[in-house]
């Protein structure tokens, strides 16, 4: 190994190596049931060595965030993402504390800001809309996992009537759908479209096909 990949992996610790694998779990990169990449390739992506990622991946099965089934590989589970998601939040409120020390804010003036921003974020009502139940359900995990943002899933064909007895402060849709919710709602100032790029796997995928193959992209929507 040379002196410069020596530096390299030896520049992302453990912690790093955790935070990175977690990023990937909360972005949706590895979704809940998706087969990890052996610790060999992730060390290679991330400049780390396989045994600091095992050793992370073993961290993470132990919190519930993942699975190893001997001789298949290790899985996502999704079912210690709230854990992590209470870990990060409770790091930044840390973060936020001693901020707010230092530029003299007293205790109380801190749980005051807290208390507004609580109040105007529970009492804003978000909606994400979708086609179909199983895109539905797992973007709507996904904003909220990747953002810290609670959202109520909505079919499209219910919008109209979902939105005129309880009226939403904000509606997310996929570009793709931006025309059939534009449709659904007369006030199109409250609706925010949304850009879900491929994934990384997906994107991979592409760029290894024959450069003589034809790839067609089919949308759902004319607006699409």
């Amino acid at each position: 190994m040379s002196h410069e990949t020596q530096q390299r992996v030896q520049s992302i610790n453990g912690d790093e190596v955790r935070s990175r694998l977690v990023r990937r779990i909360l972005s949706g990169e590895w979704q809940a049931g998706a087969r990890i990449p052996s610790c060999r390739k992730i060390a290679s992506e991330i400049g780390s060595n396989a045994n600091t990622v095992n050793r992370e991946l073993q961290r993470l099965g132990a919190e519930g965030l993942v699975r190893t089934e001997p001789r298949r590989g290790t899985y996502v589970t999704g079912s210690g993402i709230s854990g992590i998601l209470r870990s990060d939040l409770e790091d930044k409120v840390e973060e936020l504390t001693r901020q707010a020390i230092g530029t003299g804010l007293t205790r109380d003036d801190l749980i005051a800001l807290i208390d507004q921003a609580f109040d105007v974020t529970r009492t804003t009502s978000i909606a994400f809309a979708e086609c179909n139940s199983t895109d539905l359900n797992e973007m709507s995990n996904l904003i909220a996992n990747s953002t810290g943002v609670r959202v109520s899933p909505v079919l499209i064909e219910d919008l109209a009537e979902r939105n005129r007895s309880a009226p939403f402060d904000l509606i997310l849709s996929p570009l793709f759908h931006l025309a059939e919710v534009r449709n659904a709602i007369d006030d199109g100032d409250r609706i925010l479209e949304l850009n879900f790029t491929a994934s990384t796997k997906t994107l991979r995928k592409l760029a290894l096909l024959d450069t003589d193959r034809v790839v067609t992209v089919a949308a759902s929507t004319i607006g699409g």
